[in-house]
C-alpha cells in the first residue's frame, strides 16, 4: 500500500484507539495493563465492543475496527512504490480497537485543550502544528475527562494508533495498491492528496468513507 502511507505523516497525530482493546502480538495476554476486571466491568467492556463510539462532548466519532490480518508493506511492482519501503509481510491484529473516523478538528482540540496551535485556522479543519508531546497530552486529558465522568471503562485510554493499526484501518480489507483500488485517480473518492488539494487543508468528512 503506497499512497496511504504518505498520508500517515500528516494525519496520524490525532486518531485514537482504546488501550483496553489494543493490538497484541500475544493474544493470550488478555489485559495490557495487567489488571483483573470484575464481572461487571467485563460485561460493560464487552457490551461496547463492535459498536461505534462517540465522545459526546467533543462530537468525536469513532469506528470499531475489528481484529484481522493483512499484508503490510509495498511490492516493488506496485504503483507508487518507493525505495526503502517495507517488504510485504503479514501482520496480525489480534484485538479490535476504535479509531476516529476523521482527523481531530481544530474545534475539538480547542474545546478540550483551550488552545488552537494551528497555522491555517478553521473550526472544521484538521488541527495542525501539533507535535507528539501535545498529541499525547490531548490523549491523556481526554482519557482523564471521560474516565472521571465514568463514560469509559477504567482500564481504557485514548492514545495514538500504531502504524500497523493505522494501515489495518486504512486498508479496510482490500489488497490493492490503495484502499480505493489500483489507480491513483481512484484516490480522489476517499481522500485528498497534493495533486488534488491545491496544497491546502480541507474540512474533514468531505470524502467517501472507507469500508
Amino acid at each position: 500500500m503506497t499512497m496511504n502511507k504518505v498520508s500517515v505523516v500528516t494525519i496520524l497525530l490525532l486518531a485514537f484507539s482504546f488501550v483496553g482493546c489494543d493490538r497484541k502480538e500475544k493474544p493470550e495476554d488478555p489485559n495490557p495493563k495487567g489488571t483483573t476486571l470484575t464481572p461487571q466491568q467485563q460485561k460493560r467492556e464487552d457490551s461496547l465492543k463492535g459498536k461505534p463510539f462517540t465522545v459526546e462532548e467533543l462530537g468525536l466519532e469513532m469506528a470499531w475496527i475489528a481484529p484481522g490480518k493483512f499484508h503490510m508493506g509495498s511490492h516493488k511492482s506496485e504503483v507508487g512504490h518507493q525505495f526503502g519501503e517495507e517488504k510485504l509481510h503479514e501482520v496480525i491484529i489480534s484485538r479490535g480497537f476504535w479509531m476516529g473516523i476523521h482527523e481531530v478538528t481544530q474545534q475539538q482540540f480547542d474545546d478540550l485543550m483551550r488552545e488552537n496551535p494551528s497555522f491555517l485556522k478553521g473550526e472544521n479543519l484538521p488541527v495542525n502544528n501539533v507535535n507528539w508531546w501535545k498529541a499525547t497530552e490531548f490523549c491523556k486529558t481526554l482519557t482523564e475527562q471521560e474516565s472521571r465522568a465514568d463514560r469509559i471503562p477504567k482500564n481504557w485510554s485514548f492514545r495514538l494508533p500504531t502504524e500497523s493499526q493505522w494501515e489495518h484501518a486504512c486498508r479496510a480489507g482490500t489488497k490493492t495498491a490503495f484502499s480505493s483500488g489500483d489507480e491513483v485517480e481512484e484516490l480522489t473518492k476517499v481522500g485528498w492528496y497534493k495533486a488534488k488539494s491545491a496544497g491546502r487543508r480541507k474540512p474533514v468528512g468531505l470524502k467517501k468513507p472507507k469500508a
